[in-house]
């Protein structure tokens, strides 16, 4: 995918048979890129945690050593910022920074393979 986003203007996705977009490489980015994040723990999440996580955001990526945790979520609605923190808050899980991050477009292939992403482009 990497490829993709750096040889090609436009791509094309096709999903079971039935093409799914047809767009440039760019403005896909674009759409997808505003509710990116990475999100640095004070402490691992535990598994019940984790678990939500990956419930509600099927799409993020959950990474950890001994002492700290990190998010990567891209978020649809900027009000899923809340259910996020809601699964932070189960066990008072301290958040040590905030960062806005850019997604790939392999991040974007994947969402919208999965149909998990509803999108118009303008």
């Amino acid at each position: 995918m990497p490829v993709v986003q750096e040889l090609c203007d436009r791509t094309i996705i096709i999903n079971k048979g039935t093409v799914v977009v047809d767009e440039k490489v760019e403005n896909l980015l674009n759409l997808f890129q505003t509710k990116a994040y990475s999100i640095k723990l004070g402490e691992r999440l535990n598994s019940r945690q984790k678990e939500e996580l990956l419930l509600t955001f099927p799409l993020s990526t959950y990474t950890e050593n001994s002492l700290q945790a990190i998010v990567d979520v891209n978020l649809e609605r900027s009000e899923d910022i809340y259910k996020l923190f809601d699964i932070f808050k189960m066990e008072a899980t301290l958040v040590e920074s905030i960062d806005r991050t850019t997604i790939d477009f392999e991040q974007v292939f994947l969402q919208i393979v999965k149909g998990e992403k509803q999108y118009a482009i303008v």
